[in-house]
C-alpha cells in the first residue's frame, strides 16, 4: 500500500467510471486512522474523479456492519437493500449520490491530482495530504477498454 502522508499508510480506495456513472468498490481506513477526515478526504477525491470523467452520479454498497452510515453522513442516499447478506440480520445496503458538476470542488484540495499509466492501473493522489485513490475507466459499449 503507498504511503498516505500523515497516516502512513492507513487508507485507500479503489473505484471504477462508465458513462455517466462512477462507482466506489473500496474505501478503506486503518482502524487507528479513523476519525481523523481521511475516509471523507478519500470520498472527496473519488468525487472529484469522477466529475473530471464526465460522471453525473457515483454509486456504493456497504454492509450494514461496515458504514452506510458515513456514505449517508457525505450525501449518499439508500437506493435499496438486500436483507440477509452476508448473514441473517445484516444486509448489503446499496447507496447512490448525484454530483453536480461543482459539487463540493471547492472542498478538494486544487493542488497536485496525478493521474499514473492507465494500462498498470490509474492512481490518482490528492494533494497535500497525499490520499492515494486508485480509478480505473470501465468497458466502452464496444467492449474495448477505455484509457486516461
Amino acid at each position: 500500500m503507498l504511503r498516505t502522508g500523515a497516516c502512513d499508510g492507513g487508507a485507500a480506495a479503489t473505484g471504477w467510471t462508465w458513462g455517466t456513472c462512477a462507482g466506489i468498490s473500496l474505501v478503506w481506513v486503518r482502524e487507528d486512522a479513523r476519525r481523523q477526515g481521511w475516509g471523507g478526504q478519500l470520498l472527496a477525491a473519488a468525487e472529484r474523479v469522477a466529475r473530471q470523467r464526465g460522471c453525473q452520479q457515483i454509486i456504493v454498497t456497504s454492509f450494514t456492519f461496515q458504514a452506510p452510515r458515513f456514505y449517508e453522513l457525505h450525501g449518499y442516499v439508500e437506493t435499496g437493500r438486500v436483507e440477509g447478506l452476508p448473514v441473517a440480520g445484516e444486509a448489503d445496503v446499496h447507496l447512490r449520490k448525484q454530483l453536480q458538476p461543482d459539487d463540493g470542488v471547492s472542498a478538494v484540495p486544487d493542488a497536485h491530482v496525478a493521474v499514473g499509466d492507465p494500462q498498470r492501473g490509474s492512481s490518482i493522489v490528492s494533494e497535500p495530504s497525499t490520499v492515494p485513490i486508485t480509478w480505473k475507466r470501465g468497458v466502452s459499449s464496444n467492449g474495448a477498454g477505455s484509457s486516461a
